[in-house]
């Protein structure tokens, strides 16, 4: 075997197993041990049943030691009766349990203005492997909304971070594609600022295309 070829699958293989390993450690950064999983999962059920408007079941418990959510390192994830999405359940800073239903719900609205003009853009439900959208977790605590009550995320002074992730890669326009997304996003809801990332699944083992990311 030639030595530059041997050269290229030593290589390969070592990409191959840091790949692995980085996501054995993501795994490893979102799992709790059980003791701990039950323990909030009996007070995660606790809040919703005596402190939260609506129905809810708790289903499973994430740890975050890869700092991913600032606002937590344990919650209990929450899947609503009556929604579309789940929320997490969480301690605050001062061991009060609190839930992320406000954030759950503007990125729930936020996404519904964005996915029509993105398939527009970027194609079919086939194109897109994902729309990530996240406002901060405790959002709903630091501005005192009621769950009951939640306002339209349009004109609030709070920055969405927007991942968008395409089965593809790089073509021209998609700087124009991407900009007319952060126009719909300050014209339709009159978001102050954020962050969104165009991101490509070419399929490419090395050299992939690029992300794109813009602040606004």
């Amino acid at each position: 075997m030639p030595t530059k070829t041997k050269a290229l699958l030593v290589v390969i293989i070592f990409i191959v197993a840091l790949a692995i390993g980085v996501v054995y450690l993501m795994y490893l950064g979102f799992t709790t041990d059980d003791d701990t999983a039950s323990s909030l999962k009996d007070e995660a059920t606790t809040y919703i049943n005596e402190s939260f408007p609506h129905e809810g079941d708790v289903t499973e418990v994430i740890n975050d030691s890869t700092g991913v959510y600032e606002a937590f390192q344990n919650a209990a994830i929450v899947d609503l009766d009556e929604k579309d999405f789940n929320m997490l359940v969480f301690e605050n800073e001062q061991g009060q349990f609190v839930d992320s239903y406000v954030a759950e719900v503007w990125e729930d609205e936020l996404e519904n203005v964005l996915r029509p003009e993105i398939e527009s853009r970027f194609g079919s439900d086939d194109m897109i492997k994902e729309l990530w959208i996240a406002y901060p977790k405790n959002i709903g605590q630091k501005k005192e909304i009621d769950a009951n009550n939640v306002p339209s995320v349009a004109g609030q002074d709070v920055k969405p971070h927007i991942r968008l992730t395409i089965n593809r890669g790089e073509e021209k326009g998609d700087d124009e594609d991407l900009q007319a997304l952060i126009d719909l996003i300050q014209s339709e809801l009159e978001v102050p600022g954020g962050r969104i990332t165009l991101s490509y699944n070419d399929q490419a083992f090395l050299f992939k295309d690029s992300n794109k990311s813009e602040n606004f």
